[in-house]
């Protein structure tokens, strides 16, 4: 495959940019609020117990985002006003610009989709993709992120980064330079600044990239990174967004679905009998819901079907839009003040809630969430386990089914609310080292912690832990593998949880 260099944007295009979205942004733009908050992490960088304490230094990311505000996937009649939300073409090509978008059987015409693999809710048309809120968000969440990384982030001196370290620290803290972080050439000592400061300043060449193939998240990426490298170079750098085969396994609905027995399973799942219930004592929702979205409803409307088990239901008396349909277009309309009178904040609210119940229960399965999202937890271990090989940022651009769909594999907490358009799912993989009191040691000078007590660094390998922290939008989601919250878990029992729990096949749908 032939790499073909683009030069990276640079800050006049990134103001640029930003003055036309700003400028092209209609009235409603500040109702979409993105998550960009810091994880509360960052600044615990050590722990103490009564007998030593326990530093810890962040050695590899990992970003699961949400794709920005997009129009509805669902076709609707007024097609004009949807191409109106849509980012003009030339725009998306200043975004692109500095990206490299790689499929299967590329060639040095890369950006070819195969148009045989096109999934419902990729959408047709206008509808389905990326607004101009939705890329002026993603800008955003890229400037959040890089700001937290960068700023915020107690880093290992054993993370791969590209080493451009010195003129970061030097110009950040005035200690840097002094001859103390020198070493005997009088260079400074980039290690030595780095675990003093913990600080790195990432370049392009510090971060790989997933995609699905839909062209709202390519683009939704593309926009976090003209946030993340405002003030990239001139030369000529290219980032890779990987697309292939992504859609296969970044989402826990691929279209047709990888086997049968995933197929079969949700469709038992679907009809427990506690879901049946809750279907039924909601259905009036559903089909005054659906009676009011009628006249806007576009020529083949209900025959879209994507999500989690979102197949017909021969047994339906009267035509109902699916619950993600409901959901997904009431939710395009209410951030624009267009919801039917009928249709209330409180009814759209509600549709929301049960289609995100309703993925949770049945992806809370340990069989179903194995078989639906193996391939993707796969990669995140294999990419942690080989962290000296790996860039220390990895993002993967997804949809609300990616973190739900992640969130139940990886056994962590159930949000209060479903994953908005720019949320960030993050996984923060730290060396965890133990710190030994002096009065436990024999000679030697040691340093002197917060409390006054001297302490040692122990770089004996039985004192060094690689753990797991797990963060939505900044709030800490606990790992409850074996019904036990833990606020981190070790990656060597994170990977073995993994690749065994929901591992064998079983018909219990309980």
């Amino acid at each position: 495959m032939k790499a073909v260099g683009i030069r990276f944007r640079t800050l006049p295009t990134i103001l640029l940019t930003s003055r036309l979205l700003f400028s092209l942004l209609p009235s409603y733009a500040t109702a979409l609020s993105y998550s960009t908050q810091s994880s509360k992490s960052d600044g615990i960088s050590e722990v103490s117990t009564c007998s030593h304490s326990y530093s810890y230094r962040t050695v590899q990311v990992q970003v699961v985002h949400r794709h920005g505000d997009r129009t509805p996937i669902t076709p609707l009649k007024n097609e004009e006003y949807w191409k109106n939300q849509l980012v003009p073409e030339e725009l998306l090509e200043r975004v692109a610009a500095g990206t490299m978008v790689l499929r299967n059987g590329d060639t040095d015409n890369n950006n070819v989709k195969n148009q045989l693999e096109v999934h419902a809710a990729a959408g047709k048309g206008p509808f389905g993709k990326l607004t101009k809120l939705g890329l002026l968000g993603m800008i955003q969440v890229g400037t959040s992120l890089r700001e937290e990384l960068e700023e915020s982030t107690n880093w290992s001196e054993v993370t791969n980064a590209a080493k451009a370290i010195a003129t970061t620290m030097v110009s950040s803290s005035p200690s840097i330079g002094s001859e103390a972080n020198h070493n005997d050439d009088g260079y400074l000592d980039q290690n030595r600044g780095l675990q003093q400061h913990g600080r790195i300043k990432l370049t392009p060449n510090d971060i790989k990239v997933y995609s699905t193939d839909f062209d709202r998240t390519i683009q939704s990426v593309q926009g976090l990174l003209l946030g993340f490298f405002p003030d990239a170079n001139d030369d000529e750098t290219t980032i890779s967004i990987d697309c292939r085969d992504t859609t296969c396994w970044m989402i826990p609905d691929p279209q047709p679905r990888q086997t049968q027995e995933q197929k079969v399973l949700e469709q038992a799942l679907a009809r427990r009998p506690h879901i049946l219930e809750k279907e039924a004592l909601l259905r009036p929702l559903a089909v005054r819901c659906t009676r009011a979205l009628l006249p806007l409803l576009g020529d083949g409307a209900f025959g879209v079907s994507f999500g989690v088990d979102e197949s017909d239901d021969d047994n339906e008396d009267i035509q109902v839009l699916s619950w993600i349909q409901l959901t997904e277009i009431t939710k395009c309309l209410r951030t624009r003040d267009m919801l039917p009178d009928s249709i209330t904040e409180d009814d759209q609210e509600a549709l929301s809630a049960h289609t995100a119940w309703k993925w949770f229960q049945s992806l809370r399965s340990p069989r179903l969430a194995h078989i639906a999202m193996r391939s993707f937890t796969q990669n995140i271990i294999r990419t942690m386990e080989q962290r000296d090989q790996e860039p220390p940022l990895i993002v993967y651009s997804g949809h609300d089914s990616s973190l739900i769909g992640l969130m139940c594999a990886l056994h962590l907490e159930q949000p209060s609310v479903w994953p908005e358009y720019g949320a960030v799912l993050k996984l923060e993989l730290l060396e965890k080292r133990k710190e030994h009191n002096n009065d436990a040691l024999d000679g030697g000078e040691a340093p002197v912690n917060g409390n006054g007590s001297e302490k040692q660094h122990v770089d004996d390998n039985d004192d060094i832990e690689h753990v797991l922290r797990f963060f939505l939008n900044g709030q800490l989601l606990r790992s409850t593998w074996n019904d036990i919250p833990r606020d981190e878990i070790s990656l060597k029992e994170f990977a073995h949880l993994a690749s065994t729990v929901g591992n064998e096949a079983t018909t219990n749908t309980t």
